[in-house]
């Protein structure tokens, strides 16, 4: 979002009696102008001319202001043309400058300009206190809001990690901001393991109220048996249900039976697969639509053939579309090339090898998640109870 679509964005949520105050404050600050011009031409201004100056500047000031909140470009000339043409007109229908005063009167005059000056900014300055002060109200309670935000979204997209005789796994999710929408999960029943990446589209809150549901009914559905590609095809018809229409969700799945490795993807970048006995980098790329598009879409799974030490590791595209300063993007082949000379490190080391290179390459503008798989045991090795 930019930051003119982000003032309009303020703007235009702010509350009615809000905007009175604020708009009352530029205008009241505003008036002042008219009686320093006054003071300016020592008093010389008619009572009319005057009180039309003042009033006038007051009114074009909170024009400028509603203008500015808007649409500058378009709103900006037109309010510097109407304000050009109020003074053309006052000064052609109004009588502008009265007989020069006495020396008696001359004090009185200026008194009076410096008394409504004064009156005028206290005023001007209570509505802005006002609006301050309601809007300081308002930014504690949605700071308090976003932090119990950001501790919910820790305890959803929580640190993983697990070992045990047949692989290891450690992922873990960065958000852009205080909530983010990627999701990553391990969820271990009797029967098997299953790893889930998902990226909801967008951002914020509402790309993590929509992450919410779907890891829970991830999980529901785990709770009985069920392959990968019942599970997409599953949370395919749950995002269809509660989604707004533009949003969406791609997703990654791998499940680990015995000997059998398993992968579904749904519109999500590929796996990569390094292979220990030809230290080579492969992509696993077949899969279907993402999630949310198509309420009737169906989803496939397919195996892997895997041996003892290759790493398999998923990623969200806020860690590939990381940008320098020349707008290239790192893309999977820089990840690739961390993985292929750090393939053998510790999980936890080659995570960190990653985020390196990606931080390295650019500032993080989206979430970013990463889940690693490394086969330990031989093929047909269960896993410990």
């Amino acid at each position: 979002m930019t930051p003119s679509e982000q003032m309009t964005g303020f703007w235009s949520r702010l509350a009615v009696r809000d905007l009175v105050h604020f708009l009352g404050a530029v205008f009241f600050t505003f008036v002042v102008f008219g009686f320093l011009r006054d003071v300016q031409e020592l008093g010389h201004f008619t009572s009319s001319y005057l009180t039309f100056i003042s009033v006038t500047t007051g009114i074009m000031a909170v024009c400028y202001a509603l203008a500015m909140a808007r649409k500058p470009r378009l709103w900006l000339p037109v309010v510097l043309a109407v304000q050009l043409f109020l003074e053309y007109l006052g000064r052609q229908v109004l009588v502008v400058v009265a007989s020069p005063l006495s020396e008696g009167e001359l004090p009185a005059r200026l008194r009076f300009d410096a008394t409504a000056s004064i009156v005028s900014l206290f005023l001007g300055y209570l509505g802005f206190v006002s609006f301050i002060a309601n809007q300081g109200v308002r930014r504690l309670r949605l700071d308090t809001e976003v932090a119990l935000a950001r501790e919910i979204h820790e305890v959803l997209v929580p640190r993983v990690t697990w070992q045990d005789a047949r692989f290891e796994l450690a992922g873990a999710s960065f958000p852009a901001y205080e909530v983010g929408g990627d999701l990553i999960d391990a969820i271990r029943t009797d029967r098997c393991m299953t790893c889930f990446v998902a990226d909801v589209s967008g951002h914020g809150v509402p790309a993590g109220t929509l992450m919410a549901a779907l890891k829970s009914a991830a999980r529901m559905r785990l709770l009985g048996p069920a392959s990968i590609a019942d599970l997409l095809t599953d949370l395919n018809r749950v995002l269809f249900a509660i989604k707004r229409a533009n949003m969406f969700a791609t997703a990654a799945c791998l499940q680990i039976e015995g000997s059998r490795i398993e992968y579904g993807l749904a519109g999500h970048l590929p796996i990569l697969h390094w292979s220990r006995a030809t230290r080579q980098v492969l992509r696993l790329t077949e899969g279907q639509i993402a999630l949310g598009i198509f309420e009737s879409a169906r989803y496939e799974q397919r195996p892997i053939e895997v041996g003892v030490g290759d790493v398999l590791v998923v990623v969200t595209d806020g860690l590939t579309e990381v940008t320098d300063r020349h707008d290239r993007e790192i893309g999977l082949e820089g990840i690739e090339s961390v993985l292929a000379a750090h393939a053998e490190q510790p999980l936890d080391r080659l995570i960190d090898q990653i985020l390196g290179l990606v931080r390295k390459h650019g500032p993080q503008r989206d979430d970013q998640t990463l889940l690693l798989i490394r086969i330990l045991g031989e093929a047909g090795e269960e896993p410990n109870s």
